[in-house]
């Protein structure tokens, strides 16, 4: 079970990294300096080979100017976030 569920995230991120990158005009080569990585440490993300460790993850979003839970496909619903408070308001 867990070997097909990680399969699958790894199948997503790749998706979600690639239709992220199209959609900013951004070649794979772009995104790899942007982020200071190597194109084809970049590319095997791209194809679902590898994921990227969170230093990585948080260099990518970056360049797209994107958060990491865009990247990683999670949903966001403004409407809560917004309401939500910090721990330090509670205080």
């Amino acid at each position: 079970m867990y070997k097909e569920l990680y399969q699958k995230m790894r199948t997503e991120f790749a998706t979600n990294l690639k239709n992220i990158r199209k959609q900013n005009g951004l070649t794979q080569d772009e995104v790899a300096k942007n982020a200071h990585i190597a194109r084809p440490t970049y590319i095997s993300y791209e194809q679902g080979h590898t994921i990227p460790d969170a230093i990585t993850l948080k260099l990518i979003a970056e360049t797209f100017n994107v958060s990491i839970d865009e990247i990683l496909g999670h949903k966001i619903d403004i409407t809560k976030t917004n309401k939500r408070k910090a721990w330090w308001d509670e205080i």
